[in-house]
């Protein structure tokens, strides 16, 4: 009787998932995909933190179907949005470390932008990315060689010319997976702007 009440309690928790799971895809199909472009920057900031959150906690979510609305956002205007955008898939990533071939696709598709947006004209976004490459170099998702040639570590030094770049990075440092410096501290924080 136990295993017949266990077996009916397992099918009403499926049942119930699977309708909470239509609520949902509802949800995002008649809300979500027709706000994530909205004008108001707080509209699309809310969709982002959400489509967030749901990437990095329930697996139906996690896929490139649904990380490409956030890949998208790294484009937006508003750097409140791409910081966010950034942000989102920092947190996402790192609750998902060991499920990343589930969005291989995503991730090469976005890499470029990825690594781009470490020269982004706001110090909040670039800062956000960096850490973002970091942990891409970290989780081994992109080599070394990639997230430290052009788009990285040539243009670092440039960008640590503007001071307001700098302030953002007081507490940050590009590393490699075994915890080598990219670009030396020292030549980011004293002035020594040549080229490494």
């Amino acid at each position: 009787s136990t295993h017949a009440e266990l077996a009916a309690d397992l099918l009403a928790i499926q049942e119930k998932t699977e309708h909470l799971n239509l609520i949902v895809d509802s949800i995002f199909q008649d809300v979500f995909i027709h706000r994530f472009r909205d004008t108001q920057t707080d509209i699309r900031l809310c969709c982002i933190n959400a489509v967030g959150r749901l990437n990095a906690i329930h697996d139906s979510w996690f896929d490139d179907a649904k990380l490409k609305y956030l890949g998208w956002q790294l484009y937006d205007a508003s750097p409140l949005v791409r910081c966010a955008a950034v942000s989102q898939l920092l947190n996402v990533y790192k609750a998902r470390k060991d499920d990343l071939e589930k969005v291989a696709n995503f991730t090469e598709r976005f890499m470029g932008r990825f690594l781009e947006m470490s020269m982004d004209v706001d110090p909040r976004v670039t800062s956000e990315a960096l850490k973002f490459t970091q942990l891409l170099l970290d989780y081994d998702v992109v080599a070394e060689k990639e997230a430290a040639g052009e788009s990285v570590s040539n243009h670092i030094v440039t960008m640590m010319r503007d001071t307001s770049v700098a302030k953002a990075f007081v507490d940050f440092e590009v590393t490699d997976a075994m915890g080598r410096a990219l670009v030396p501290r020292k030549k980011i924080w004293v002035g020594d702007f040549s080229t490494p």
